[in-house]
């Protein structure tokens, strides 16, 4: 069972998250009425459900099932991070991501975590394994205001990276 000041530290971290959530969803919002004109319910429930949903979620569920909740929005942050760049385009995500660092004080991609998971794999193992995880810690490495790893294992991750081009030559 979770104590009382886990879940209000998860509920905390949660809010924070949600904040990011819902400053994505204005953004995306605006975007679509610049290009469309208007934009319909149906469209807005497909950018991404409101916060208050998944704060419902997470109030109503039982304690041992609340960090879900939480986890799901950082998934949700993840594939945005992955998706934004190829929906939009380059400099449109970076220009996103500048701004979501600049209105709320924490890195988008940090917010995911799954960038920091798939370094700590890939330096555990020595290795980067499949193309998907290339690709994260690829993107990483151009990112030149990353706060996620330190030189020294920025360092060890250019090299995987290199073995792993090698290998698919």
């Amino acid at each position: 069972m979770t104590r009382k000041t886990d879940r209000d530290s998860l509920r905390q971290e949660l809010s924070a998250l949600l904040a990011g959530l819902e400053f994505y969803r204005s953004w995306a919002i605006d975007a679509l009425e610049i290009e469309n004109g208007h934009v319909t319910q149906e469209v807005l429930d497909q950018i991404v459900m409101p916060s208050s949903f998944y704060l419902d979620v997470f109030d109503d569920a039982p304690d041992a099932r609340c960090s879900q909740v939480l986890t799901e929005v950082r998934n949700w942050y993840s594939h945005t991070a992955k998706d934004l760049p190829k929906q939009r385009g380059e400099k449109e995500a970076q220009t996103f991501f500048d701004g979501f660092q600049d209105a709320l004080g924490f890195d988008f991609h940090t917010a995911s975590k799954n960038v920091r998971n798939v370094a700590e794999k890939a330096l555990k193992q020595k290795q980067i394994l499949n193309d998907e995880d290339y690709e994260t810690l690829f993107e990483l490495e151009t990112n030149l205001s990353q706060h996620i790893l330190n030189a020294e294992e920025m360092g060890q991750i250019s090299r995987l990276l290199r073995l792993f081009e090698d290998a698919q030559k």
